[in-house]
C-alpha cells in the first residue's frame, strides 16, 4: 500500500461484472478527462484488445504520461485521453488499506478464541474460517496486479475456500453437529468441493480478474450457498434447540451477521 501511493491514477478501472471491455469505476482524474461509467473500450492507444494482459501491455502506466481510449458510448465512438496522475496515499489506503485492516481484526479474533481453548476441535476449525476469510477480505481489494506472481493464485483460493470453511464451521458451532461426530470425514467434504473448483479455475486462468462468467458464477452460488446454511443453521438452534447456550450464541450470530451485512447492502 505504501507503494501504491506512487501508482497512476489511470481515471478508471473494470470491475468482474461487466469485463474488461466496459469503465466499471471511475476516478476524478477519469471524470474530468471525459470517461462515463458504462464506456465501452473498443482500442487503448489505436489497438484493440481481448484480455486483461492485453490491456495491461497496451495502457502506459508512467506517472504524467498519456492514454488515449477509443470508446462506444450510446451509439457514439468518441476519443479520450487522459493523464496519468500519483494516485497518493489516501486514495491506496482507502482502497486496500481498509480491506487490509479488517482482515487483520478477523485473524486477530480466530486467534483469540483458539487461544482460550486450543484443544477443542471447533477452535481449530474456528481459527482456521477466520483465517481464510482474512486473507480473502485482505487480497479482495488490490490496486494493481499481485506481485510476485504467485499471490493472484492465493487471492483465487481464498475466494473459492471461503464458502467450505463457513460449512466447516456451520457443523461445530455454535454446536457440534451430530453429523460430525458421527461421520467425521463429512466435514471434509466441502473442501474436496473447493478444492475442484480451484482446480478447474487455476487450470484455466492464475488472475482472478480474467476468470470466466461461468467459472464466477460457480465461485459466487457456492459462497451464496455457505452462507445460507451457516446463518441457516444459527437461525435453525435459535428457534428450536433446548440448550439456552445454543440459542444465546446462535441469537448473537444473527445479529452480528444483520449488522454486518447491512453496511454492504446499503452500498
Amino acid at each position: 500500500i505504501a507503494l501504491w501511493r506512487l501508482y497512476p491514477d489511470l481515471g478508471f478501472g473494470f470491475r468482474s461484472a461487466t469485463g474488461i471491455k466496459v469503465v466499471g469505476v471511475l476516478t476524478d482524474v477519469g471524470e474530468a478527462a471525459g470517461l462515463r461509467l458504462g464506456d465501452r473500450i473498443e482500442a487503448i492507444n489505436g489497438q484493440p484488445y481481448t484480455r486483461l494482459d492485453e490491456a495491461r501491455i497496451l495502457i502506459d502506466r508512467q506517472v504524467g504520461a498519456e492514454n488515449t481510449y477509443l470508446i462506444q458510448r450510446g451509439g457514439e465512438r468518441l476519443s479520450v485521453t487522459v493523464q496519468n496522475q500519483p494516485l497518493g496515499f489516501g486514495a491506496a489506503f482507502a482502497k486496500s488499506g481498509v480491506t487490509l485492516s479488517l482482515g487483520v481484526v478477523f485473524f486477530g479474533i480466530g486467534l483469540l478464541v483458539f487461544l482460550m481453548k486450543p484443544h477443542g476441535r471447533s477452535s481449530w476449525i474456528f481459527f482456521g474460517a477466520c483465517s481464510i476469510f482474512a486473507l480473502y477480505i485482505t487480497l479482495s481489494s488490490t490496486i494493481t496486479q499481485m506481485t510476485p506472481a504467485w499471490m493472484e493464485s492465493v487471492t483465487i483460493f481464498a475466494a473459492v475456500f471461503v464458502p467450505a470453511a463457513l460449512i466447516h464451521l456451520t457443523l461445530c458451532f455454535p454446536v457440534e453437529r451430530q453429523l460430525i461426530a458421527k461421520y467425521t470425514y463429512t466435514q471434509y467434504l466441502p473442501y474436496l468441493v473447493s478444492t475442484a473448483i480451484f482446480l478447474g479455475v487455476i487450470l484455466n486462468t492464475d488472475n482472478i480478474a480474467e476468470i470466466s462468467p461461468r467459472w464466477l458464477l460457480v465461485i459466487t452460488v457456492y459462497r451464496i450457498a455457505g452462507i445460507f446454511i451457516f446463518l441457516g443453521s444459527c437461525l435453525q438452534l435459535w428457534l428450536t434447540s433446548p440448550s439456552v447456550i445454543a440459542k444465546l450464541r446462535s441469537k448473537l450470530i444473527l445479529i452480528g451477521s444483520a449488522i454486518a451485512i447491512s453496511v454492504p447492502l446499503l452500498d
